[in-house]
């Protein structure tokens, strides 16, 4: 099988985890699960972890274009605000709905920059 295939398969298998996860957290509410909670981020790094060096591993064999350059670094920065916004509504305080929004729109803009970085690290023209 294909490495990037196989890598591909990773990420999304974290992903499914980590939403599955996510929305259990957010059905039973705070005071949240420790386990699933420590689930939902630990996967969330590995995810992370995993795209980090694929990338690597890309621009090791020819380098990343412009194009894959700055996908990758907004992909990066939509993983940090959904790092950012998770940590502030792990908060014991009630936090307003609109971050709830935020970290669940930064979410599936993950999923969404993660393929299309993928995808342009696979194709770059």
């Amino acid at each position: 099988m294909d490495n990037f295939l196989i890598q591909f398969l990773v990420i999304t298998l974290l992903f499914i985890i980590v939403f599955v996860s996510g929305y259990r957290l957010n059905r039973t509410g705070k005071p949240y699960n420790t386990i699933t909670f420590n689930i939902h981020k630990l996967i969330g790094l590995a995810v992370i972890a995993v795209l980090v060096v694929q990338m690597y591993n890309t621009n090791q064999i020819s380098k990343l274009s412009l194009a894959e350059w700055i996908s990758s670094l907004i992909t990066g920065s939509i993983f940090l605000i959904a790092i950012l916004s998770g940590g502030i509504l792990s908060i014991e305080k009630s936090m307003p709905d609109a971050m709830n929004k935020i970290h669940k729109i930064v979410a599936y803009l993950a999923i969404f920059l993660t393929a299309f970085t993928l995808y342009l690290s696979v194709n770059p023209n």
